[in-house]
Order: structure tokens, then C-alpha cells, then sequence
């Protein structure tokens, strides 16, 4: 073999090698990136939301959940029901977040694509795990539901 035919088998095998490199990702690297990626969104709405609702901003956690929430709860009924939370678990301690859930089912719920945000949460007066239920609605995830359960001695 000439070593100019050499030098084109090693830039021709050298290339190849790039080109396999840069390809662009397989649908399902593509699938687990855009999953990824709503999960990021999914979290970053639930923190968003938690924060309104740490503000004692109940009116804006309101206006800014799913039109699913809206329709089941009046604004008063929410006021409401979160001012008896409050009470009950006092000041925000401290909050870490857990984990993300994506289903397209939940029982009671019309059809949909749903994430479940869960945190590890302490108040002054009692540790939770709370949950943050969002629905993807208009291409943007908004709270559907929220709840927030008693942590057993030792969790």
C-alpha cells in the first residue's frame, strides 16, 4: 500500500469514526432527553408553586393552578383549607426534595399526563412528606393537587 493510498485509509476510518461520533441521537436518547427535560420543567413548577404557597400567597397558588383544580375547589373553600394546613404543621423548617413521577393515570383524574413532585418536608410542628400533583396543561405543568402526609417517628 502507497503512503498517500495510507494516509487516505487512516483520514477516511478517522472521519468515519468522527461522523459515528456526532450522529444524532437515537429516538430513544432523544425520549430520555425530553423526559429529562419535562421532568426538570415538572420540578421546577412545583418549587415555583411551593414558594407562593410558603409566601402565604394562597390567592396566587390559586390563580396559577390547573383549570381541573379550579373547577373542584372555589377560591374561598382553598383559602380555607390551606390556612387549617398552615396551622397545623406552623413554620416552614426546611423542605428536600425526593423525586419525580410521571404517569398518565391517576385514579379519580381524567386522562392526562401528570407528575408527582414529592419533598421531605419539616415545619415546627411536624414533619411531612407533602406531595405536588401537576398536570400538563397548555404545555406548561400546573398544580392539580397537593398533599401533604404525617411522617412516621423515624422516617
Amino acid at each position: 500500500m502507497t503512503s498517500a493510498l495510507r494516509s487516505f485509509t487512516l483520514l477516511t476510518a478517522g472521519l468515519l469514526c468522527l461522523a459515528l461520533l456526532s450522529t444524532p441521537a437515537t429516538a430513544q436518547d432523544q425520549e430520555a432527553e425530553s423526559a429529562a427535560d419535562q421532568t426538570e420543567e415538572a420540578r421546577e413548577a412545583a418549587d415555583a408553586w411551593l414558594a407562593l404557597f410558603d409566601a402565604n400567597d394562597i390567592e396566587a397558588t390559586y390563580d396559577t393552578a390547573a383549570e381541573a383544580f379550579k373547577t373542584q375547589v372555589e377560591l374561598q373553600d382553598w383559602q380555607m383549607q390551606a390556612e387549617q394546613v398552615k396551622q397545623a404543621v406552623g413554620e416552614l423548617d426546611g423542605r428536600t426534595y425526593l423525586e419525580t413521577t410521571y404517569t398518565d393515570e391517576l385514579p379519580q383524574a381524567p386522562e392526562g399526563e401528570y407528575m408527582i413532585v414529592q419533598y421531605d418536608t419539616q415545619y415546627a410542628n411536624l414533619n411531612v412528606t407533602e406531595f405536588v400533583i401537576l398536570v400538563l396543561e397548555e404545555d406548561t405543568w400546573r398544580m392539580v393537587g397537593f398533599n401533604a402526609q404525617p411522617q412516621q417517628e423515624g422516617q
